[in-house]
């Protein structure tokens, strides 16, 4: 969910929901020149890039770890 929360004089855009969530636990294991993405990214972006599994990571909030994968920069 996006929104705009605040009034008049002081206002702001929010996002809330689990695909935050989860884009925030991955960025914790981002380093430079490294892009994450979680399961649902990985299976709709497979034929466009090469990936390689990074590995299972917990997020909180969630009661199971999600699968994480790692875009492979081409050469």
């Amino acid at each position: 969910m996006a929104g705009y929360v605040g009034s008049f004089e002081q206002g702001e855009i929010t996002v809330l929901g689990d695909v935050v969530n989860v884009a925030y636990g991955l960025q914790s294991y981002a380093r430079p020149n490294r892009i994450l993405v979680g399961p649902e990214t990985a299976k709709f972006t497979r034929c466009s890039f090469r990936m390689k599994e990074f590995g299972e990571i917990r997020i909180k909030n969630r009661d199971e770890p999600i699968d994480v994968y790692e875009i492979l920069c081409p050469n």
